[in-house]
């Protein structure tokens, strides 16, 4: 009963902040009609959506398979994909994570352990990809500018190097962070069961970790995490050509590269409004975009995001349900 109270208790917390900051967003933009945005659009722009979607999701799936999840197919992998990144983009305090790990789980053919690693090396991986792709895409961009944006770019490489130094540490001080748990555990938990079964998980997902101490599997897979974010950035750059606002691939990958990192941000919001939408805001405006136009695109944007996400993630939990 506590337990669902809490739950009752985030979800309202959640809804109220996600209102304020719509209303903060909507009151920026008296001038701009979302009606323009959306009876303007250009539906060819949005035909090679589907495909870059399509084969972002394929790569990300065998990315978890290369993460220790071979005994699951790539088809169901897949499916999982489309549910998981709509959950996980929707619901507050990024509990949506939680469904992949549900949804593999429900089959058996794995261990619960090695889900919980396969999510936590591939969220590592995808923002080993997004640093990397925004300090290219600041040179590139922004090639004469490069000297005054140094600070960036060096808090970009602290970034990177810190999420590097992290998979370090989790596949080479594994037995000593595990000495730690260990002397904590008994510690603070009086019952030895439950003390032994917190260490037994730590095991499990220790041992789930090693597979990227084979450097061949930690290239391959930081690469695919590459590839299927250079489609992610294309369908950016396909989202705003729709709306009529026609920019490069480059500076889509930039403005492309802040709503993963503002989505951090410790706020839970419902379908992770206002936070989004800040990322979106801070790159269009580097480009040049008005703020009014600059957060009315933002919303444009996570809206279309939400909708193609909806439609994959829909069928997909029709193919799931029915092929059983």
């Amino acid at each position: 009963m506590i337990f669902f109270k809490h739950k009752i208790f985030k979800l309202i917390v959640s809804a109220g902040i996600t209102a304020l900051l719509v209303y903060l967003v909507v009151i920026q933009f008296p001038t701009i009609s979302f009606r323009d945005f959306f009876n303007n659009i250009n539906l060819v722009w949005l035909l090679p959506v589907i495909g870059l979607y399509l084969v972002s999701t394929i790569l990300r799936a065998y990315r978890y398979q290369l993460l220790g999840l071979r005994s699951v197919g790539l088809f169901r992998l897949v499916n999982v994909g489309f549910i998981h990144f709509f959950l996980s983009g929707i619901l507050p305090f990024r509990s949506g994570e939680f469904s992949f790990v549900y949804l593999i789980n429900k089959d058996g053919k794995t261990h619960i352990s090695k889900n919980i690693s396969a999510l936590m090396l591939a969220r590592i991986m995808d923002f080993f990809a997004v640093v990397i792709s925004l300090i290219v895409s600041l040179v590139v961009v922004f090639p004469e500018k490069i000297k005054e944006l140094d600070s960036i770019v060096v808090s970009a490489f602290a970034v990177l190097f810190f999420l590097f130094l992290v998979v370090i540490i989790l596949l080479f001080a594994t037995e000593k962070i595990g000495s730690v748990i260990k002397f904590f555990t008994r510690l603070l938990i009086r019952k030895q069961e439950l003390s032994e079964k917190i260490l037994q998980r730590w095991r499990e997902l220790s041992d789930s970790l090693l597979v990227l101490k084979d450097w061949k599997v930690f290239g391959k897979t930081l690469l695919v995490s590459m590839v299927s974010w250079a489609l992610l950035y294309g369908i950016t750059a396909m989202f705003l050509n729709s709306l009529g606002y026609f920019i490069d691939y480059w500076p889509a990958v930039f403005i492309t590269s802040f709503p993963p990192i503002a989505s951090l941000i410790p706020i839970g919001t419902i379908g992770n409004f206002g936070t989004v939408e800040a990322g979106w805001v801070f790159g269009l405006s580097a480009l040049g975009f008005g703020l009014d136009l600059a957060v009315a695109l933002s919303v444009a944007l996570h809206i279309l995001t939400i909708l193609m996400q909806i439609i994959f993630s829909v069928i997909s939990a029709a193919i799931l349900k029915f092929s059983k």
